[in-house]
């Protein structure tokens, strides 16, 4: 996957940098329908943990051991809340 690209200068930047970008210019049409807050929340949780593929090959170096990764990514799974059908 190639680095991602300033939509407005057209050159490379760091993930975090066209992530930010992006949703200032899409902010004002989330926030119209309402769906801002989520979509910040949920970018601020990208941004700062970093994706859950990051994680898992964090915990492959630090362990060296697939079943640590899987072990984690269970653990991870199950801490999501599910949302109530609606």
């Amino acid at each position: 996957m190639g680095s991602p690209s300033d939509l407005n200068g057209l050159r490379l930047v760091p993930a975090a940098d066209a992530v930010t970008g992006l949703l200032e210019f899409v902010k004002p049409a989330l926030a119209e329908w309402g769906d801002w807050p989520a979509i910040e929340t949920l970018a601020a949780d990208l941004l700062d943990r970093g994706t859950s593929a990051e994680r898992q090959r964090s915990v492959l170096r630090r362990t060296g051991d697939l079943r640590s990764v899987v072990e984690w990514l269970a653990t991870e799974t199950a801490e999501v809340p599910v949302p109530p059908d609606g």
